[in-house]
C-alpha cells in the first residue's frame, strides 16, 4: 500500500507524472501479475486436493458417473434481487472511502509534521 506513494513522491517530481504512471504500471507486470498466475490456484484439484476426502481415482469415477450441471441465474434475475443491489452499492461505497483515504494519506502525514524519511515507518506501524 505504500510503494506507490513513496515511490510516486521520488518518480513524479523528477520524471513527471506520466512516467510516474509508467513506473507503477511496469511493477504491477513485474510484481503482481506473475504472482497472480503462477501462485495462486484456482482449484482445489490443483493442489491436489479432492471433495470429502476421497483421492483422485474415487473423484474421476464419481464425477465421471454422476455429472452435474448447476443452475446460475440470468443477468434479467439477477437485476431484480434487492441482494444483488445490496452488495453493488456497499462496494462502491466502500472502494469510494478507502480510495479517498488511501490518496490523501501522504499528504496528511507530511502536514502532521513527518518528514518524507518518517513517512516509511508510518506506512509500517499501521500495516
Amino acid at each position: 500500500m505504500c510503494c506507490p506513494q513513496l515511490l510516486g513522491r521520488y518518480v513524479i517530481p523528477r520524471f513527471e507524472w506520466r512516467a510516474g504512471y509508467l513506473t507503477l504500471a511496469f511493477l504491477v507486470w513485474i510484481i503482481i501479475v506473475p504472482l497472480a498466475l503462477f501462485v495462486i490456484k484456482t482449484k482445489p484439484a490443483d493442489m491436489g486436493l479432492h471433495p470429502d476426502g476421497m483421492n483422485a481415482s474415487e473423484w474421476a469415477t464419481t464425477v465421471r458417473s454422476s455429472p452435474q450441471t448447476l443452475e446460475g441465474m440470468s443477468l434479467k434475475k439477477a437485476l431484480v434481487v434487492s441482494a444483488f443491489w445490496f452488495i453493488g452499492i456497499s462496494y462502491f461505497f466502500n472502494e469510494f472511502s478507502q480510495v479517498g483515504a488511501i490518496q490523501s494519506q501522504v499528504s496528511f502525514v507530511q502536514d502532521i509534521g513527518f518528514l518524507f524519511n518518517w513517512q516509511l515507518a508510518y506506512w509500517i506501524f499501521w500495516l
